[in-house]
């Protein structure tokens, strides 16, 4: 009898411990990729598929392009953000990338080329 007990209890913890693992794992909506993968894997994606047909993937490319100044470091996010607005208002996307290189890719890469920063695993999809 003492040993159904202590089955049916460790059998309770397990399902416990699934349940919350279960949802733990759900909650997480961050990945961490260089801003550098980020801009190789998804941003120039969505920009090639951008310059092939305008209408259809806009929405994609700005929502993307709209993320790029949430990875920026503390000092530059405002300079990053400013960039992001004035071509999202005049509606030349491609011009934000060129700008922004212009301007932070150097001395960015030189400084923080490793660095890991959290993306929204939405933007992923």
């Amino acid at each position: 009898m003492k040993k159904l007990v202590t089955s049916i209890t460790i059998l309770f913890l397990l399902f416990l411990s699934s349940l919350i693992l279960g949802e733990e794992s759900k909650n997480k909506v961050f990945k961490e990729i260089t801003v550098h993968d980020f801009m190789e894997d998804y941003l120039e994606v969505a920009e090639k598929k951008y310059k092939k047909d305008k209408k259809q993937n806009k929405e994609q490319f700005e929502k993307l392009i709209k993320a790029i100044p949430s990875m920026a470091t503390q000092d530059s996010k405002e300079k990053w953000q400013e960039i992001v607005d004035k071509y999202v208002e005049s509606g030349d996307l491609l011009k934000s990338c060129k700008a922004c290189h212009k301007k932070f890719k150097k001395p960015y890469k030189k400084i923080y080329r490793k660095r890991l920063v959290p993306v929204d695993a939405s933007l992923l999809e």
